[in-house]
């Protein structure tokens, strides 16, 4: 478990780097921004992988986390054991064609972060 505790947090620190350094979406030297619709729509296909394995991988630590230190809270205390169970069986085509459909159809709701779609739907 250890093992797997220490690769998601190696693969969280990469797709990190990998985010901030990618200039092709003008956000070299700005702070990074929180991704909602309007930044999620502008996205290239990669860049949505990299944000939903980035989320994923921070859900994986800290759900081994949790687990390892036997400090597992309730599901009303954190959303990463109702995340960490949903996600079972979903592909990452699932998730981000959610969220494009989402978008489509709430287009008055672009400022909408990304994490609160991917939390309600």
């Amino acid at each position: 478990m250890r093992k797997s505790l220490i690769f998601a947090a190696v693969a969280v620190t990469c797709m990190a780097a990998f985010l901030v350094s990618l200039p092709a979406s003008g956000l070299a030297g700005e702070d990074v921004p929180l991704a909602d619709g309007e930044l999620w729509s502008k996205s290239s296909r990669p860049e949505k992988v990299a944000y939903i394995v980035g989320a994923g991988n921070m859900m994986v630590v800290e759900y081994l986390y949790q687990e390892g230190a036997k400090q597992i809270p309730s599901d009303d205390q954190t959303i990463i054991q109702r995340l960490y169970k949903a996600a079972d069986g979903i592909t990452l085509d699932d998730i981000i064609n959610r969220i494009d459909q989402w978008y489509k159809t709430h287009p008055d709701q672009m400022k909408e972060p990304v994490l609160v779609v991917i939390w309600n739907e």
